[in-house]
């Protein structure tokens, strides 16, 4: 059976030259700036939950070499997971909701059935904006920014360097009009979203 659920190694660049390897087909950058603290730079390299072999200590001592120390680990579920046994046990889910906004309620009823989540995404099927919150009750709602097109795909990436700048102990209220962008190998960059919590509630057109 497939899943959509991967875990994520999240490792700080202070120096993209530190990491020889972000631009494989594996590895993501998201930019954390504009924030009311320094900006943030992380590498995601998803892999499947399932391990199906293990590296030569050899391979693993030339990878450690060259990489970062390691930030973050979790699992992040996606929104076409289905399995309760992965959606229980991830870290960080993403959802998809019909309409212009999702019903508070569903964000709580969400949270109240997956505990051990931290970060909980919800991603609509077409164009507008995703709605993060985490466990403790923060909320925010993630605007594309210059009036970018909504590509939902990255919702899942955001929520990750979420979950890592919460582990790197910094302040989710330094987040307040952060933008997060994906960068992704030699594709072009996309506008990103901005984070605008839920007493900012700032239109499309105010914000870029």
């Amino acid at each position: 059976m497939s899943t959509d659920t991967s875990l994520v190694s999240v490792r700080e660049t202070h120096d993209p030259r530190d990491m020889l390897d972000w631009q494989t087909r594996d590895v993501e950058r998201v930019l954390i700036d504009g924030a009311l603290t320094s900006a943030m730079l992380v590498n995601l390299r998803r892999s499947s939950p399932v391990r199906t072999h293990v590296a030569s200590p050899e391979r693993l001592s030339a990878t450690a070499e060259r990489q970062q120390p390691l930030l973050d680990e979790h699992l992040a579920a996606g929104p076409d997971e289905r399995s309760w046994t992965w959606l229980s046990c991830a870290d960080v889910i993403v959802r998809r909701f019909q309409g212009p906004d999702p019903r508070p309620t569903r964000l709580g009823e969400l949270h109240g059935r997956f505990p051990g989540c931290l970060i909980m995404a919800l991603t609509p099927h077409g164009h507008g904006h995703a709605v993060v919150t985490t466990v403790s009750g923060w909320k925010a709602r993630l605007v594309p920014v210059r009036h970018g097109s909504w590509v939902g795909d990255d919702v899942l990436s955001y929520a990750s360097a979420i979950h890592a700048w919460i582990v790197a102990g910094r302040p989710l209220d330094a987040l307040d009009t952060a933008r997060l962008t994906v960068i992704r190998g030699h594709a072009a960059v996309r506008p990103g979203v901005r984070v605008m919590p839920e007493d900012q509630r700032g239109s499309h057109s105010r914000v870029g």
